[in-house]
C-alpha cells in the first residue's frame, strides 16, 4: 500500500485537523526520517504521542483514497499501511501547518501533557482488563482529551 499521495490530496484530507503538532515531536520525527533506514515502529510511537498527528494520520488512512474495508484505529497499523514516504509527507504537511508562536506553545503544553496522561491511563487500563487492542484505547484517550478541550 505504498501509493504516492499528492500534496494537494494530503492538504484536503487534513482540513479540520486543528490541533497543532508538538514541536519536539516534530523534531524527533524529522530526525528519524533522515535516517538511512527510518524505523516505522519508532515513527508510529512518536506520532502516537501527539493528538494532532495521530488524528491526521488516522483521517488520512481512513480516507476514501485507500478504500479500506475496515476502519483503522491503531497508529502502528496506519503507519505500516501507509509506508514511510506517505507518513513523512503527512508529517511535513502538518509541520508547515503547525507554525506556532512561543506563547502558543507554552499555552498548549498543558493540553499536550494532559492528552498524553489520559492516553497512558487508557492504555494501562486496557492492558489490565485484557482488552485485545490496547493501542486503540491509547488513541481513544488522546482523542477524548482533544474533544473535551473544545
Amino acid at each position: 500500500m505504498s501509493q504516492e499521495l499528492s500534496a494537494e490530496y494530503i492538504q484536503q484530507v487534513l482540513q479540520g485537523i486543528s490541533v497543532p503538532p508538538q514541536p519536539q515531536i516534530m523534531v524527533d520525527l524529522q530526525m528519524e526520517q533522515v535516517m538511512p533506514d527510518p524505523d516505522l515502529k519508532a515513527i508510529a510511537k512518536l506520532i502516537g504521542q501527539d493528538p494532532g498527528l495521530s488524528g491526521a494520520l488516522l483521517k488520512l488512512v481512513n480516507s476514501p483514497f485507500f478504500g479500506l474495508a475496515n476502519r483503522i484505529a491503531s497508529i502502528q497499523q496506519a503507519v505500516n499501511l501507509l509506508g514511510c514516504n506517505t507518513v513523512i509527507n503527512l508529517i511535513n504537511a502538518q509541520s508547515i501547518r503547525g507554525e506556532l508562536t512561543d506563547e502558543a506553545i507554552v499555552n498548549l503544553n498543558r493540553f499536550w501533557d494532559t492528552a498524553q496522561d489520559v492516553a497512558m491511563t487508557c492504555l494501562t487500563l486496557a492492558k489490565r482488563i485484557g482488552y485485545r487492542a490496547p493501542d486503540e484505547a491509547y488513541t481513544l484517550g488522546q482523542f477524548f482529551t482533544t474533544a473535551a478541550s473544545r
